[in-house]
């Protein structure tokens, strides 16, 4: 392992092809480059440009507005402070957002992306992801693989894919918009509209789930709606809670409700149910 140091001045300094670097930017507006190891590379203050390339290595923007690329390898970047662009690039990566307003892609791979403070842009890419916004106003954007999709705190926004996707929205008055595949869709917390999209989604509405809207619910494709409420076990009792308000099925659970738009009551079965 080579240490190298920067100064208070914009640099750009590059690892060579004969081992492992520590580089360590400090101030100015830096360009920090590694190399084919595992290189650990930390911007420091200032808006710096940070690549991994190969190697498994650790990319920390800290203080400014960065730029940070993986590269190839499977890679940690942790955007810090300021409003930060992180790409993970091939192979199974982790990326943290950090504070501020922060995008982070995925790329290739099975990657981990965590938005944490600020209003983030979480996007997946290909792979099986997983994205968790935190606090903030969030979008998070599924990509080809089954990701799995969690808003946090704040008004989210979560996308899914072309595959099976897991949308989560937590707290918050959120927007779940399912993609092409069998999805599970759980608003959370809060008032929440929520969509399947194409394939038999499943929808899951339990005690303190607020008032949420099914834009979409499809007879004809399979949807189903599971309920987790005590002493709700079959079809039969939950007629005894619905009702037909204009196009609309509105279904009353004591401090909750669930409105199905553009459904008929008289269509619904035991079938679209499950009962927890």
């Amino acid at each position: 392992m080579r240490y190298v140091y920067g100064t208070d001045f914009s640099e750009t300094i590059q690892a060579n092809a004969y081992d492992s670097f520590t580089i360590y930017g400090y101030g100015g507006d830096d360009t920090l480059i590694g190399y084919n190891f595992d290189d650990f590379i930390s911007g420091g203050t200032g808006d710096d440009v940070l690549y991994g390339l190969g190697g498994n290595d650790g990319l920390s923007g800290n203080d400014g507005n960065d730029w940070l690329y993986g590269g190839w390898g499977a890679d940690l970047l942790d955007g810090g402070n300021g409003n930060d662009l992180l790409f993970g690039e091939s192979d199974d990566d982790e990326l943290y957002g950090g504070l501020g307003n922060d995008m982070l892609s995925g790329g290739s791979g099975d990657d981990d992306l965590f938005g944490q403070g600020g209003k983030d842009n979480l996007k997946g890419g290909s792979g099986n992801d997983s994205l968790v916004g935190g606090a903030g106003k969030d979008i998070l954007k599924g990509g080809s693989g089954n990701d799995d999709m969690y808003g946090g705190t704040g008004k989210d926004t979560l996308k899914g894919g072309g595959a099976t996707d897991w949308l989560f929205g937590q707290s918050g008055n959120d927007k779940l918009k399912g993609g092409g595949g069998a999805d599970l869709i759980d608003g959370g917390s809060g008032n929440d509209k929520l969509w399947g999209g194409g394939g038999a989604d499943l929808f899951d509405f339990a005690n303190g789930s607020g008032w949420d809207v099914i834009q979409d619910f499809s007879l004809s494709g399979g949807d189903r709606i599971r309920l987790d409420f005590g002493g709700l076990n079959n079809f039969s009792q939950l007629q005894g809670l619905m009702s037909q308000n204009g196009s609309d099925t509105v279904i009353n659970l004591g401090l909750d409700q669930l409105l199905l738009s553009n459904v008929n009551m008289n269509s619904l079965n035991a079938g679209d149910f499950e009962f927890v």
